[in-house]
């Protein structure tokens, strides 16, 4: 973890965005806990995502297709696809993200909230 830290702290220090680098750290911790989902594929068929698709994430599972009645919690391929490549976010994908990512983490906490994004802000406003 101290050198995905560490590597999150120089993507800051080399002006990478806050957003971009709180996901992939989010990202890197699930995997390390052995959590982590193929983002990139179909859960179960394993189909490539498309960029311009629409998905859900199946808990435990992974993501697959949206249907017409899965309402909230629906993700473009291409925000799944950034996350996975470990590109920058764009800015209508920020959103989704981070709701992917709490939602993925939250039953790891125990209730507790995720410090990162105030480490990292602490770290970068006192590099400033």
């Amino acid at each position: 973890m101290f050198a995905f830290y560490h590597a999150a702290l120089t993507g800051l220090a080399c002006g990478d965005d806050l957003e971009s680098v709180l996901r992939q750290f989010e990202i890197r911790l699930l995997d390390e806990l052995g959590y982590a989902l193929a983002l990139d594929t179909e859960a179960g068929a394993g189909v490539p995502v498309v960029p311009d698709g629409l998905y859900v994430l199946d808990p435990g599972q992974g993501v697959r297709r949206a249907r017409a009645d899965d309402g909230a919690g629906v993700l473009g391929g291409a925000t799944l696809l950034a996350l996975a490549h470990g590109d920058r976010l764009a800015p209508h994908q920020i959103r989704e993200a981070r709701l992917l990512l709490r939602g993925l983490l939250e039953p790891h906490l125990g209730g507790r909230p995720l410090k990162s994004r105030e480490l990292f802000r602490r770290w970068s406003d006192a590099t400033i």
